[in-house]
């Protein structure tokens, strides 16, 4: 179990870097590692589980880092290294929405069974916001985040990912649903985004992630105007 969490964490770690193959590997590696722990029906097996495969459907914000996929064979022989990406047959591990989408549902899937034996457990909550959010299911990932807000508001990392969610809404490049919102609502969407942003920033004034929040939120704005409609 210790292991599962290290792999992923090892994995968040190549991903910031760009090794977004070392990356989805060492996540493969965390899924083994769960699934050869012996309590399988365990909470937090099934929930590392869960975020496992939320963490290998993640987008990859990067889209022209891609991966050799003739040169992958066992996860083994580079999770300790990066791996040298080159040669032909390419594929991107992390913009593959049908490898993608699997993942994510599953984690829907095991998120959701887990929710009915811990109804307050806020962090399933907060996975399968992102979750939905990853899947392009703003609808589902805006309930989810606005009931964590107005359950805790005083927690600052519910009200960041609100706006997160906010900022998808109506945006063709992360709603797959391929739906164009009225501007009047895509502006609504983002006054309320920005109100957020405001608490933050008043509240964490030191912490450079929240102080950005704003400045995103109205370049967001700002391309809600210019799009065609």
């Amino acid at each position: 179990m210790e292991a599962a969490r290290i792999l992923n964490q090892l994995g968040i770690v190549y991903r910031s870097q760009e090794y977004f193959v070392e990356s989805y590997f060492a996540h493969v590696a965390a899924l083994d590692e769960l699934t050869s722990v012996i309590e399988q029906d365990d909470f937090s097996v099934q929930f590392q589980k869960a975020r496992t495969r939320y963490l290998m459907g993640k987008r990859k914000k990067d889209s022209a880092a891609r991966v050799a996929i003739d040169q992958i064979v066992d996860p083994s022989n580079f999770l300790p290294r990066p791996l040298a990406v080159r040669g032909i047959g390419r594929r991107d591990y992390f913009g593959d929405f049908d490898r993608r989408s699997h993942h994510l549902n599953v984690a829907i899937e095991l998120l959701s069974d887990l929710r009915q034996q811990s109804q307050e457990n806020t962090s399933c909550e907060f996975l399968i916001g992102c979750c939905f959010r990853e899947s392009g299911d703003t609808d589902r990932a805006l309930e989810t985040f606005q009931n964590l807000v107005e359950k805790h508001p005083d927690n600052p990392h519910f009200r960041f990912e609100l706006i997160e969610t906010f900022r998808t809404v109506g945006d063709p490049r992360q709603d797959r649903r391929g739906e164009r919102f009225p501007e009047e609502d895509e502006v609504k969407n983002q006054l309320l985004a920005l109100e957020h942003a405001d608490w933050l920033v008043q509240r964490f004034p030191n912490a450079p992630r929240y102080g950005l929040a704003p400045m995103h939120v109205l370049h967001r704005l700002g391309h809600t105007f210019q799009m065609p409609q």
